[in-house]
């Protein structure tokens, strides 16, 4: 029986003791400001065509389009080290961290192989893998991969070809990396690139350029190609993969094609969980956080306009999907979507901000160890793109334990975060000329932000009577005796828990507080399995 522990973080945060009054009153106030730990340091960053690889750059196409790129990616590394990568004119350096000071522990240099590296990761052995592009070049993509000394010991380089085998084959005169997001992930033996292409030349003798999902995927023992996974997406952006806990490879993106965001299983299953008002019109003010795995299946976090009509400026938003992406199991917000003759009905939206002045536009989210989630976003305060940083904390049911929390002013801030060990993790490049630029990393404390929690286990075997998991309840990292602080109650925990691809049943837990701990209540579900 697979085992998954789900520790939830509760009702109260902050920095106010535990009592119903309390408790609601913090809730009413706006939260504090936090203060992000920011460790910068300088960093040799040599031109390529005079334009500084370590700041955002764009690919232009044929028609003017441009599409915007990161030039900084990062990770965590199995033994716990803040590992940096980016291009230079003449290699990709990656630079390793350690400590909770972020000190330099060494630094590599990679072999480069194209114009640009537009992604990096890391597998479960430590070997580095780096994606690079060049569009309008011989080679318009290519992954090598490195051993954790920097050597480089497997390369796949992309071509233009007529191989039938190639879901990408045919007349295209380039495919290039665009969309502004490149997303890959590996794990348990394979690589999975997902990304925006250009496909220019469509239809053929045509200067007019096309979008769309790519995916590419290779086995990590030789860098050989697998043909196995494929998704499409018109107009794709905002990609992400993640592969799950069933060993499935999940896509999600925002696209035109929905229009709004899509999650899918390669060849067997696609959903559409929430639908925008005529995207292309919209390109900036929509956009994924990320796409997270919980027990009960899965979390789209993103951004959109509030306003199916008008399509006005956008508010966060999280959603929960099973995990045969058939229903939102979240209960939130339901609403109708018209494009055109075209007509969606979505379900299940939480809105976490509403009423917002300045419209959100950009954010991020990782999972915390309790099961948490914590999502960055910024709003825009000016003209100029100046960004304003908030940080909040939900539950895996999407109920706010962390109201918006100023973090302060960064530029670049809806980077990715990474989540280790209670604090979040994000990095920004700053180019100071042709030579020269400043790396700096952010790191957030959020462990302390929940004074309450829950663990649990998730799923239990039938036995033909009551299945009462075990709960444990801890505030400020004490343990709470139930019957004295808390009671339990359960309903459906006798018979096992039904699922197909269309619905799930499950059994719940409902916990109420008592004494001190009054006005606490909660629900969560269990799945009984034979």
């Amino acid at each position: 029986m697979k085992k998954i522990i789900c520790v939830l973080a509760a009702l109260t945060f902050l920095f106010t003791s535990f009592t119903p009054t309390s408790a609601l009153a913090a809730n009413k106030k706006k939260a504090k400001a936090l203060h992000a730990d920011t460790y910068s340091f300088k960093v040799k960053s040599e031109d390529s065509d005079d334009y500084n690889l370590l700041n955002y750059y764009t690919h232009e196409y044929n028609d003017g389009d441009s599409f915007t790129h990161s030039p900084l990616s990062y990770f965590i590394e199995p033994d716990g080290t803040f590992t940096l990568v980016y291009a230079e004119k003449d290699y990709v350096r990656l630079i390793r961290l350690k400590g909770s000071n972020l000190k330099k522990k060494d630094e590599l240099k990679l072999a480069k192989h194209l114009k640009y590296a537009v992604g990096a990761t890391v597998d479960e052995d430590g070997n580095y893998y780096v994606a690079f592009d060049e569009p309008k070049g011989e080679y318009t993509f290519g992954v090598a991969k490195y051993d954790h000394n920097g050597k480089e010991v497997g390369i796949y380089m992309y071509k233009i070809t007529d191989d039938p085998d190639d879901p990408y084959h045919g007349n295209h005169a380039t495919l290039g990396v665009t969309g502004g997001n490149f997303a890959m992930c590996a794990k348990d033996g394979e690589l999975v690139c997902y990304f925006g292409q250009a496909l220019n030349s469509y239809p053929e003798g045509s200067s007019w350029t096309y979008q769309t999902s790519g995916v590419y995927a290779f086995k990590t023992a030789d860098m050989s190609r697998i043909y196995d996974y494929y998704t499409f997406s018109s107009i794709s952006c905002d990609q992400r993969v993640l592969k799950t806990s069933e060993g499935k490879w999940l896509f999600a993106d925002l696209n035109t094609g929905t229009p709004g965001f899509m999650m899918e299983y390669s060849g067997e299953k696609r959903y559409e969980p929430f639908h925008v008002k005529n995207l292309r019109g919209y390109w900036t003010s929509a956009g994924i956080g990320n796409v997270l795995e919980l027990p009960q299946g899965f979390a789209l976090v993103g951004y959109a306009p509030r306003d199916t009509v008008e399509g006005k400026d956008s508010e966060l938003f999280i959603q929960i999907i099973d995990k045969y992406l058939s229903y939102n199991v979240s209960k939130g917000e339901v609403r109708m979507t018209v494009n055109g003759d075209n007509r969606y009905g979505d379900n299940g939206i939480i809105w976490l901000t509403k009423d917002s002045e300045k419209r959100i536009c950009g954010c991020n989210a990782a999972l915390t160890d309790d099961g948490n989630i914590v999502i960055t976003y910024s709003r825009q305060i000016s003209t100029n793109n100046e960004r304003l940083v908030y940080v909040t904390v939900v539950t895996p049911e999407g109920e706010v334990i962390l109201k918006e929390t100023e973090i302060g002013y960064l530029l670049n801030a809806n980077e990715d975060i990474i989540y280790s060990n209670g604090c979040v993790y994000w990095a920004t490049g700053e180019a100071k000329d042709n030579k020269k630029g400043v790396i700096t990393v952010y790191k957030l404390n959020v462990e302390k932000r929940s004074n309450l929690s829950f663990s649990y286990k998730y799923e239990h075997k039938y036995t033909g009577k009551q299945v009462k998991p075990k709960l444990t309840v801890k505030f400020k990292g004490e343990k709470l005796k139930e019957g004295k602080d808390y009671t339990l109650t359960y309903q459906n925990n006798t018979y096992v828990s039904y699922s197909n691809e269309y619905y799930e049943t499950f059994a719940r837990m409902i916990v109420k507080g008592k004494g001190k701990y009054a006005g606490l209540k909660r629900e969560f579900r269990f799945k009984i399995i034979k």
